[in-house]
Parts: structure tokens; C-alpha cells; sequence
């Protein structure tokens, strides 16, 4: 058998089969087209470019992951700024003045209206524990008294000197009664009707007034003629009584430290003497024993406890 195919190579065979070439077709216009760029070069095995052509090793990039292994001892790059981009700070503004201006006065706030603080109401009523304009209930009871009667030694408060440790004994027991029912009703304001029958109230002590003295208060300095042989003129001055040769002189003389000629003679209790109203004596200086009156020994007779 021929191992000749004519079925691959069809020059042989149109050869063979007939002598005279056929007639060639017109031939078209050529155009000239740029020639294709050579192909890059083909890559090795494993994937890489040829080293004289890139420049570049073997090794290829690592893989892109989403976050780094922190196995591997990878680690996150800064992302970026903490916090967003904020435009420049603006310069600070000037204070434009006009011509001829002059600065007002701004003066300081004054204390808060009286509307925002409103007065405490006082309604006078009875209350169980001592408390200044109130009368003070002793076991809960309070006294209602005969009209026009008037205790000597508790003024009707039912206390001693209102001093509200001492009742007075013989008030309670006789005009004693309980808190309640219409007596629980009762108006204990001053101006209400029928007032003077029920307990009059504890005193309702103010602050001190700071004691006045007169403008007028100096030394008064006078001069002595001696009153013997051998004494000389002296004065009354502030160290004591000076005087001539052959006479000593006192320790304390008048017009010294303790003297003090322009003071003026008050009664007891006096706000000007100072402290507060004596809780035993009212004021008076004086207390009641039995029928003999006392000296107060908790303010010493000057009705006022400094």
C-alpha cells in the first residue's frame, strides 16, 4: 500500500492530476497593516517572567487577606487619621471701636427679687418642741386660760421665764387641755378673736443689735495743783497720778485703763449690752422665789446671757 495521502498534501495531488495550472484569481489592492507586536515572553512552569526580560525574582506576591495573621507575626498598619479632617481655627476678631465711642458702665446684679423667695408663712399654731412664735404643747396639751387672767410667773406661755425646761405647775394643772377635736381648729393668729384664752406663745428672740457708743468717748485729762508741801502739779493721765518730787505714784490712777467716764447706766436686758435675751429672767435680771425676788443667776442680773 502507497503511504501517499492526498488529502494532505494537495500540491502533489493537483500536480499529479493535471499538468496545467488553473487561472489565478485578479489580485485585491493590498493595504498595509501595522505588524503585531511580538508576543511576551512565554513564562516558565512555575508561573514567573524571565529574569533578563523583567528584572524581577521568582518569588510571586503574597495572597491578599482581609486581616492580618497574627500567627505569622503580621501586624495592621495605621488606617489613617483618628479622628475626621477639620478645617483651620479662624483667626481671632479684632473689637472694631468707632470713632468717639466710650465704654458703658455695666453694673453688678442686685440681689434676687423679693418674688423669688417668698416669706415663710407663720400660721402661730402649737408645735412640740420649742420654737420661737409658737406656743409650746407639754404632752400634748395646751392651756386655755379665763379671760383677762394673766400667770405672774409664766405670762400665759405655760413656762417659767419661758424657759420652756421649767413649766409652770400650776397652769398646766388647772387650765390644761388636750389638742384636739375644736381645740385642733382654733386660729392662734394675734388679731383673731377669743386670742387671749389660749397659750401665748414663746418669744421670738431677734439677733443682738451691735452695742452703740457714743462718738464723745475720750479721756478726760485735767491737772491737779498738789494739796501739801513738797507735792508737786500732777495729772491725771493714762499710767496713773504723776506727781513731784518726793511722791510716788499710783498704780491705777483715774483716767487709766479702767476708767471710763462717758459711759452711760441701761437697764437689764438692754440690747446694747449684748448676746442674747436670758431665757430665765426674760430679761429682767431679777427671778421670782416664792414672795422674795433673786438675783438671775444664769445671766448675773444683766438680763442678757453673753
Amino acid at each position: 500500500m502507497s503511504s501517499h495521502n492526498p488529502f494532505r498534501d494537495p500540491a502533489s495531488s493537483l500536480a499529479s492530476s493535471s499538468t496545467t495550472p488553473p487561472a489565478l484569481p485578479a489580485r485585491k489592492p493590498t493595504i498595509n497593516r501595522p505588524e503585531p507586536q511580538a508576543a511576551p515572553a512565554e513564562t516558565s512552569a512555575n508561573g514567573a517572567l524571565d529574569a533578563h526580560d523583567t528584572g524581577l525574582t521568582d518569588e510571586l506576591p503574597p495572597a491578599y487577606t482581609a486581616r492580618p495573621n497574627q500567627y505569622q507575626g503580621e501586624s495592621t498598619v495605621e488606617y489613617g487619621p483618628n479622628r475626621p479632617f477639620q478645617p483651620a481655627p479662624a483667626p481671632p476678631s479684632r473689637p472694631h471701636f468707632q470713632a468717639g465711642y466710650q465704654p458703658q458702665y455695666v453694673p453688678p446684679p442686685g440681689p434676687p427679687h423679693s418674688s423669688t423667695q417668698p416669706p415663710v408663712h407663720n400660721d402661730h399654731r402649737p408645735t412640740p418642741k420649742p420654737v420661737p412664735g409658737h406656743p409650746l404643747m407639754n404632752a400634748g396639751r395646751i392651756l386655755v386660760v379665763p379671760s383677762g387672767r394673766m400667770c405672774w410667773k409664766c405670762q400665759n406661755t405655760g413656762y417659767k421665764h419661758n424657759d420652756p425646761s421649767h413649766p409652770c405647775r400650776k397652769c398646766w394643772e388647772k387650765y390644761g387641755k388636750a389638742f384636739s377635736g375644736p381645740l385642733a381648729y382654733s386660729d392662734f393668729t394675734p388679731s383673731a378673736p377669743g386670742r387671749d384664752t389660749l397659750q401665748q406663745p414663746l418669744p421670738n428672740f431677734g439677733p443682738p443689735r451691735p452695742p452703740q457708743h457714743p462718738a464723745s468717748m475720750q479721756p478726760i485729762v485735767r491737772n491737779v495743783t498738789g494739796l501739801g508741801s513738797g507735792m508737786g502739779r500732777g495729772s491725771f493721765g493714762g499710767g496713773g497720778f504723776n506727781s513731784g518730787p518726793g511722791f510716788g505714784s499710783f498704780g491705777r490712777g483715774f483716767g487709766g485703763p479702767g476708767f471710763h467716764p462717758a459711759h452711760r447706766v441701761v437697764r437689764p436686758g438692754d440690747p446694747s449690752i449684748g448676746g442674747r435675751l436670758c431665757y430665765r429672767c426674760g430679761g429682767s435680771g431679777t427671778v421670782f422665789l416664792l414672795f422674795l425676788t433673786d438675783t438671775c443667776d444664769a445671766c448675773g442680773g444683766i438680763g442678757r446671757i453673753l
